[in-house]
């Protein structure tokens, strides 16, 4: 999926470029079309992911490593370490 935001493959959505072959399409022949599609692309990642953990996980928001000094503190927290947020 990381592929996707420099073109596409006409085959198959799920190849990357260099499995793809001749197949490869680019998003655009100009560098400021290019550019427009892979920053569009990016934040949509970057957003769905960030949806992802707010709606399901939200202790897993953010770094870890205060929650993990805390647990080896001794605390005991008993969200961060479940299977959903791992």
């Amino acid at each position: 999926m990381n592929s996707l935001r420099f073109g596409r493959c006409s085959a198959s959505i799920f190849r990357g470029r260099e499995s793809c072959g001749a197949d490869w399409v680019a998003w655009s022949t100009t560098e400021m079309n290019a550019f427009i599609f892979y920053v569009a692309i990016s934040v949509a990642f970057a957003a769905v992911s960030a949806a992802l953990v707010r709606a399901f996980a939200p202790m897993a928001r953010g770094s870890g490593i205060p929650e993990v000094k805390t647990i080896l503190g001794g605390f005991v927290m008993n969200e961060v370490l479940e299977f959903k947020t791992l």
